[in-house]
Order: C-alpha cells, then structure tokens, then sequence
C-alpha cells in the first residue's frame, strides 16, 4: 500500500487496501492481506494507525497437518523524514524513515515484515493437538491406535526416583 503524501493533512487521513501475495511476497498467504490505516501529519512527521488481517496456511509441529491460521494485527507507526531521523531518540520501535525526497509512504515492507514476525515459532493446528503416534505415525486426532509408548530412557531412571520419592513425602 502506497500513500502520497498530498493526500495526507493534519486531520485522520482514512485508506482502506486489498493486496494479493502478488503485491506482498508473502509466503503462504491464503486470499488477501485487508489493511486500513489511519494517517495523519504532526509537523515534519506522520503518525500511522491500523490494522492487518490476513490467513495463512501453516504445518502443524506435532501432527504434520496443514491448517489455516486467521491473523488480525493491530500497529503505531511514527514515519520519519531522513533529515530528522535519529536512532538515539527514537522511542517507539514502529517506524518508517521516508526518504527526504519521497512524495510517497510506502508501506508495502511494513506489512510483509508484520505478516513474517506473526507467524509463530510453534506452530498447532489446535491447543489440544494429539500428535503422531511414535510406533505407526497415525495421526491421534483422527484414529485411536492400541500403542503404549512407555520407552523411558535410562538416563532419566534416577529423575523418576527422586520424582516418586518426593510424592511419597508430600504424601
């Protein structure tokens, strides 16, 4: 989403955009990426308010299957021209530095880095998600199998002597 700067002044500026993956290389988008942002000047320097929403197809870690993820993100911008730019006095970590001859905002990166950062490092397709089954890798959220994975490696004997141990005290 590009916005001139001509179309900004000091009142709440409103743009509504609907980008493709097309726009926004981001991968694994599913449909559009819907963004609304409120824009406003403050001297030399515009604030930016808005929202993100977009879906994702993702894996899940512990059963293998693919699931789609709703994103809907809320952010503060402040843009800053080049020549006021100041790493030492910045106190908000959203920002945009526009080039001192720009007649544009581009926000284009913003939200593709948005999209990235949001995409979790473990990812579920359910908070309960039941896994894989270790012996016959049947997916537990769909199909009951009769295995009891019980393989404790020795290394870790001596922690569940102490573990009993302590429940025996409490007790």
């Amino acid at each position: 989403m590009k916005i001139k700067l001509s179309n900004i002044s000091n009142n709440e500026n409103k743009f509504n955009s609907i980008d493709s993956s097309a726009t926004i290389d981001v991968k694994n988008l599913i449909g559009n990426i819907h963004t609304k942002i409120l824009v406003y000047r403050l001297n030399e320097r515009f604030i930016a308010r808005g929202n993100i929403k977009y879906s994702l197809e993702l894996t899940c870690d512990v059963c293998l299957e693919k699931y789609n993820a709703d994103f809907d993100k809320d952010f503060n911008l402040v843009i800053i021209p080049e020549n006021l730019f100041d790493k030492n006095n910045i106190i908000n970590d959203e920002f945009i530095i526009l080039k001192n001859n720009s007649i544009e905002i581009d926000f284009n990166d913003f939200i593709k880095e948005t999209i990235q950062i949001s995409i979790p490092i473990k990812q579920k397709c359910k908070p309960d998600c039941k896994g894989l089954c270790p012996i016959c890798g049947k997916n537990k959220n769909y199909y009951e199998c009769s295995h009891k994975f019980i393989n404790i490696d020795p290394r870790f004997e001596k922690l569940k002597e102490i573990r009993k141990k302590i429940n025996e005290e409490r007790n």
